[in-house]
């Protein structure tokens, strides 16, 4: 069985775009602008046409392991494969929020090794 973790919220189209951060995948050279309804940054890499290995898209395998370049991310769900400091796993993975100013991390950009 197939466990897919999505994010619950997402904007509604008529409601304010909430936050949004710059994506930069360094080894391809493609760059995308993440918000909540683009989902998690696999999905987001998917949408541009990049094919990163993922297996489960929960956090479960590790298949999805990345290492992240700048920035910060936060999890959808504590992963519970196992991953060094300095790789995230994109399959549930996002821009990590600043709470503090209501800004995502970095000036807004995070740059994962893909």
């Amino acid at each position: 069985m197939w466990a897919v973790l999505k994010s619950e919220a997402k904007p509604d189209a008529a409601t304010e775009p909430g936050p949004s951060a710059r994506v930069r995948f360094s080894k391809s050279g493609a760059a995308a602008e993440w918000s909540l309804a683009k989902g998690t940054l696999l999905e987001l890499a998917e949408s541009i046409g990049l094919a990163p290995k993922f297996g489960w898209r929960s956090g479960i395998c590790g298949t999805c392991t990345t290492r992240i370049n700048s920035g910060a991310v936060e999890y959808l769900e504590e992963p519970v494969a196992p991953h060094s400091q300095g790789e995230v796993l994109i399959c549930c993975s996002i821009p990590r929020l600043d709470p503090g100013h209501g800004v995502w991390s970095s000036d807004g950009e995070v740059v994962l090794d893909l």
